[in-house]
């Protein structure tokens, strides 16, 4: 029983005799020369794969760079467009402030003037009736 498992258990690999002459020994390195051949190309593969995933990279990495670079500029805009704004809402108050008093100042002046002509007016009609009482007496 023991011998006739491990029976079952022998494996055999059948192997083709050649002969060592020269023919084959050439085709049994030409072999093994394609077939470092293909190692070679699949290991420069993966070494381009490689440096080609460390440039993309970099170029996310730059990217991500350039991006927080224009959120800062374009940050620092809209602070400038809103301190910008802000001073203009300024001028616009002290203009109408300015505005305002000019008009309330020449309406000012209009009324001083009228009663100034007022005051003249009483004053010549005063001096004339009073010529004319001298005048009359």
């Amino acid at each position: 029983m023991k011998f006739a498992n491990r029976a079952k258990n022998i494996k055999n690999a059948p192997i083709i005799n050649e002969d060592a002459d020269q023919k084959a020994l050439l085709r049994k390195y030409e072999a093994e020369l394609k077939k470092l051949r293909d190692e070679l190309e699949e290991r420069n593969k993966i070494f381009s794969d490689k440096k080609r995933v460390t440039q993309l990279e970099e170029d996310k990495k730059k990217a991500e760079q350039d991006k927080v670079a224009a959120f800062a500029m374009l940050e620092a805009r809209s602070r400038e467009f809103i301190q910008e704004r802000e001073e203009r809402k300024k001028l616009e108050v002290i203009s109408i402030s300015l505005f305002i008093l000019l008009f309330f100042r020449r309406k000012l002046e209009q009324c001083i003037l009228k009663c100034w002509l007022e005051e003249e007016k009483l004053k010549i009609l005063h001096n004339s009736e009073a010529l004319w009482k001298n005048i009359n007496r």
